[in-house]
Formats: structure tokens, sequence, C-alpha cells
């Protein structure tokens, strides 16, 4: 038995530094922000792929589900819509449309990747 003063006799848990607790959070948001911008690139990527195809298969332009992805890829084509002029309207959306999901994609993973190096 111990007197009221004595110390606590067992093991003892030390708690960890801040410095590491505070290491520990930080690095977790990055990895959650990490994750968030792949995701985001990712959702890009897709949108311009799935607009590419509409355009290429010839999707009725009347469809809530073709007007709704034909809006998110005009605005986040990069400004790249009219890069390259061809003859044919199908081959033009494909190359105008197609660069801007690659660098979506690179250019996100590349964010993501260094996110989570940090």
């Amino acid at each position: 038995m111990s007197a009221e003063g004595d110390p606590p006799t067992g093991p003892v848990l030390a708690s960890p530094p801040k410095t590491r607790r505070r290491r520990f959070t930080v690095r977790r948001g990055l990895g959650l922000l990490a994750s968030l911008v792949k995701l985001i690139a990712l959702v890009v990527f897709l949108l311009l792929v799935v607009y590419i195809l509409f355009t290429v298969f010839g999707a009725n332009p009347a469809n809530p589900w073709t007007i709704f992805v034909t809006k998110w890829a005009q605005a986040l084509n990069l400004g790249l819509a009219n890069l390259f002029v061809q003859g044919n309207p199908k081959i033009q959306v494909v190359i105008n449309f197609g660069v801007p999901a690659l660098i979506w994609l690179v250019v996100g993973l590349l964010i993501s990747r260094l996110l989570r190096r940090i």
C-alpha cells in the first residue's frame, strides 16, 4: 500500500511529445488533401472522357445527362477547346478535350504525390 504522497507504482505511460502529435496531424491533413486533389483530378478526367464519348458516338444533345456533361466539360477544358482545328469535328473534340483530360490527370496525380511526400 502506498501513502497518499508516494508516486504511483507500476508502468507509467508517457504521452507522445507535442511535436510528434502535430507532425502526425499535419501529415494526416496533407494525406487527406492529397486524396481530395486526386479525386477531383480523376472526376474531371472522367467527365472530359465522357464528353468525348458522348460527342464521338453522337449522344442526344437534348438529354439532361449530355447537357450536364457538356456544361462541365466546357468549363473545365482549360481554354483548350479550340487549340487544334481539324476537318473532322469528332477528331477535333477528341484532341481538344483529350489534351486537357490528360493534363488534369497528370497534374492532379503529381500534386497528390507531392503532398503525400511532404
